[in-house]
């Protein structure tokens, strides 16, 4: 199938941080069937091919075209933000986590989760940390992230000159000499 662009969707392949090749746009991995593109561009993720999964993600929300599915387009932009995540395009991950919750109006546990991931991996430990306690109030379970909570916390108090100490499953916080 050959690629198309779409005026409905802002951030397109020229937007990412590397270039796709144009053999890909055109080979059978860009199905005329959009769930058949999603499937391609999943088991990329699944192989760690980071590169490739983004650029399907991408050929999958321009072949949308309809911007009535927000929650589908977010679901894409947020494989897509993974990917970007995994190979530390931090700045491109926050681009997509903006579009996401802009087409939504909102958080969700995966845009909450992104978020909180690609904050901690710049530095930004203090903002890392209210993601994750949103993360927290969006999933309790927080199945992507079991420990974001308590690990930003530890860091939090670390930059405040105390350390964490988990006894028992009871934290106690303590000065730091």
């Amino acid at each position: 199938m050959a690629y198309h662009s779409c005026a409905c969707f802002d951030a397109g392949l020229e937007d990412l941080p590397f270039p796709i090749s144009p053999a890909l746009l055109d080979s059978a991995l860009v199905s005329p069937n959009l769930v058949e593109t999603l499937n391609n561009a999943e088991q990329f993720m699944v192989i760690r091919d980071y590169r490739t999964a983004a650029a399907l993600f991408t050929a999958a929300i321009r072949q949308l075209g309809d911007p009535a599915f927000p929650g589908l387009v977010v679901n894409i932009l947020c494989k897509r933000a993974e990917c970007l995540l995994r190979m530390n395009y931090v700045q491109y991950v926050l681009r997509d986590c903006r579009a996401a919750e802009s087409k939504i109006g909102g958080e969700n546990e995966y845009i909450a989760f992104l978020w909180l991931r690609a904050l901690e991996l710049q530095g930004e430990v203090q903002a890392a940390f209210v993601q994750a306690i949103i993360f927290k109030a969006l999933d309790p379970e927080m199945e992507r992230d079991k420990d974001a909570v308590y690990r930003l916390k530890a860091k939090v108090m670390g930059l405040c000159g105390q350390r964490c100490v988990s006894n028992a499953h009871e934290l106690k916080w303590i000065e730091m000499q």
